[in-house]
């Protein structure tokens, strides 16, 4: 199927401003068709690693779409209330044990990072703030047999930011996050889909780094593929998880100068 029967396929759909839609690629049969309107573009593909269907073109917008548009989608997240329990992070000396093993400590330490302990839950609590308010919170557990390894506090769909630049890490937790914040802006997907909010945080880059656990290729290809419609994307294949090293290995694993 050609480009113009892929159009008419994406445009049966009627997609709203700022809307996005799973549906069934018109090439490969498969459930695997993202669609997507933002910013005055419609876009879609793929995500089936075999299937080549990705295009996008531009629309018009209306006026309550520019209103959108200029409206952060982090506006319309509730404010997270931050438990009393919280401590601080340096109410425990295993707690700042760990942000030392993971190179998270220099962000904390130089306020990149809004770090908190948990003592109910014995977990190191990454804070996640964006527009000036805290969204969400996500926690780490210190103890090994406790499950979910991380625990998200919130049902909001923001991710983790860290740092402060033009390059945008994409990587997986938090702690990874404030590692690669000495080199870049660390975004953490937390474990969830790349969602609309994820767009606006990266969308404000000059350009991505996806930067994956090893064993998460294929979902960082997925990843380039998206981000790539409103960003210039690259991947970067890495020995293993970036918050086990230091800023110059992070810096040469990125091929940041």
């Amino acid at each position: 199927m050609g480009y113009a029967a892929e159009k008419k396929h994406v445009e049966s759909l009627s997609l709203r401003e700022g809307e996005r839609k799973r549906t069934v690629c018109p090439n490969c049969g498969g459930l695997t068709l993202i669609c997507s309107r933002e910013a005055g573009k419609v876009s879609w593909f793929c995500f089936r690693a075999s299937c080549p269907t990705s295009a996008a073109y531009e629309t018009v917008r209306d006026l309550a779409a520019i209103r959108s548009a200029l409206r952060p989608p982090e506006d319309k997240v509730p404010v997270f209330e931050v438990p009393a329990r919280f401590t601080s992070v340096r109410s425990s000396d295993e707690a700042v044990a760990y942000l030392r093993r993971v190179n998270a400590l220099p962000a904390y330490e130089s306020g990149l990072a809004d770090i908190r302990y948990d003592p109910q839950q014995r977990r190191v609590v990454f804070l996640i703030r964006h527009m000036g308010h805290c969204n969400g919170a996500v926690g780490r557990a210190l103890d090994r047999n406790v499950l979910p390894k991380w625990f998200r506090y919130d049902q909001a769909q923001v991710p983790f930011v860290c740092g402060a630049g033009p390059v945008g890490i994409v990587v997986e937790d938090a702690a990874s996050a404030c590692a690669v914040s000495a080199v870049g802006v660390g975004v953490a997907l937390l474990g969830t889909n790349l969602s609309d909010t994820h767009l606006h945080a990266l969308r404000r880059f000059d350009r991505v780094i996806i930067a994956l656990d090893p064993d998460a290729t294929r979902k960082a290809l997925n990843l380039q593929r998206e981000i790539s419609f409103f960003v210039p994307a690259s991947v970067r294949r890495i020995a293993d998880d970036l918050k086990y090293y230091g800023p110059e290995d992070i810096r040469a694993m990125l091929s940041l100068n």
